[in-house]
């Protein structure tokens, strides 16, 4: 996964793998992050995974998923991709903000 946000004014952009600490991928300007995030995920997706990732879009959230987001629960629009993307930053959010913090300028 990857994630692009601004922060404090400052573009940044973060990607993992299952099972590992998320990294900065960049910082700056907004399409340098983008780009840089883009990149991370040409690199490491499957076919498998993109194919999965293209249907889940079309799909509604799951009981488990919405479980974890009780803030989404009366959200009928909510897809099963846009609720995982949601639960991984949730769940990675102090592993972001480290990873920003131990590689800030």
């Amino acid at each position: 996964w990857a994630v692009v946000f601004l922060k404090n004014s400052d573009w940044y952009a973060v990607g993992s793998r299952k099972n590992e600490k998320p990294t900065l991928l960049a910082s700056g300007e907004r399409l340098v992050c983008f780009a840089a995030a883009d990149d991370y995920l040409n690199m490491h997706e499957s076919e498998n995974s993109a194919h999965k990732n293209r249907a889940w879009l079309q799909y509604p959230a799951t009981e488990s998923q919405l479980k974890h987001l009780p803030d989404y629960r009366n959200d009928y629009g909510l897809t099963r991709y846009h609720a995982s993307a949601l639960i991984t930053l949730r769940f990675n959010q102090q592993d972001i903000a480290q990873a920003i913090r131990g590689n800030s300028r």
